[in-house]
């Protein structure tokens, strides 16, 4: 429970009313009673986090495109898929590259060490075909340039564990990037 402070007159409940006595206060609130914080000033600081926060959707459609677009199985990643498994390929998807990481690859070949990611060109700032978006501009400025920020930290941390990288962008050619992977994946023993 929230404690509410020492004050007869004034505090709020959490029903809204004004209390006319002053409420039990709950086990290990003493922290609070010295400071007298009244459960509105509790209140009034949600509040204000809750309003800082910036809205990522401007609109319910916004929205529902958002929520519409995924994580996996693009359909960008399916053709290079389709391409490399046509070439006798076989791969991990949407797999962790390494085990102590949270991120992701498209597509992983483990034995090789090679790790292959497919970004969207909107997502991830393609520089001939990214877009910036002009409603809550901030936002996506923000969001963008720190999905830019997670791929080259993504790389250095692949990098260092010994893998190798392949970036593609989702406007080119599934056939030639599935034919540079191929071509390196041919070099390497084992395959």
């Amino acid at each position: 429970m929230f404690a509410v402070s020492r004050e007869v007159s004034g505090p709020l409940t959490f029903d809204g009313k004004h209390q006319d006595r002053p409420v039990k206060r709950a086990k290990g609130a003493r922290n609070c009673e010295r400071r007298s914080w009244s459960l509105s000033l509790l209140v009034g600081r949600m509040q204000r986090k809750r309003s800082a926060r910036k809205q990522f959707a401007s609109s319910p459609a916004v929205r529902r495109r958002m929520q519409a677009t995924p994580r996996r199985d693009t359909p960008a990643e399916m053709r290079v898929r389709r391409a490399l498994h046509a070439m006798g390929f076989r791969y991990s998807v949407d797999a962790k590259p390494l085990a102590h990481s949270r991120r992701r690859a498209d597509i992983v070949f483990r034995r090789a060490r090679i790790a292959v990611f497919i970004d969207g060109c909107f997502w991830h700032g393609c520089p001939q075909h990214g877009t910036w978006p002009r409603t809550n501009a901030d936002w996506w400025r923000d969001k963008i340039v720190g999905n830019q920020k997670r791929d080259l930290d993504t790389d250095r941390e692949l990098a260092e564990e010994g893998w190798r990288v392949f970036r593609f962008w989702e406007h080119q050619d599934p056939l030639v990037a599935a034919r540079r992977m191929a071509a390196v994946l041919r070099r390497l023993r084992g395959y």
